[in-house]
């Protein structure tokens, strides 16, 4: 495997309480990658950072 170039462009969290019964973890997965494209200011996301 060869090393690949990489860049943090936003951040994302997701809502935090001490458990998240109303999420899977690719929920939760999705929620944090969501949060960091808005901030990212990337195309195609469908939330807004917060």
């Amino acid at each position: 495997m060869t090393k690949q170039p990489a860049a943090v462009l936003g951040t994302g969290q997701t809502h935090y309480v001490a458990k998240r019964h109303d999420v899977s973890m690719a929920g939760l997965v999705r929620e944090a990658i969501d949060r960091a494209m808005a901030d990212a200011h990337v195309a195609g996301t469908t939330s807004t950072p917060s």
